[in-house]
């Protein structure tokens, strides 16, 4: 099976002027999985967005957990100072 993108169409929706800010602004609403639905996307860039959020999702758990054993482990250590 072929794809191929259509040059016409446009990917993002929405409230935006086309220039970077915009789109890192996007990129940080999808990341954390915030959605505010202000700019959106269409067609095959749905696919990249969701890949996103699930990523950021992925990614913020991890490094809680990884925050969160590490205080842990300082706290185990400073006790078996006293």
């Amino acid at each position: 099976m072929f794809y191929q993108a259509n040059l016409d169409q446009n990917l993002f929706e929405g409230n935006l002027s086309g220039n970077f800010l915009d789109f890192f602004y996007y990129s940080i609403n999808c990341y954390t999985t915030l959605g505010t639905g202000d700019i959106f996307a269409n067609g095959p860039m749905r696919i990249a967005t969701g890949l996103e959020a699930l990523i950021g999702l992925v990614l913020i758990a991890w490094t809680a957990t990884f925050k969160l054993s590490y205080l842990f482990k300082k706290k185990n250590n400073f006790k078996t100072l006293e």
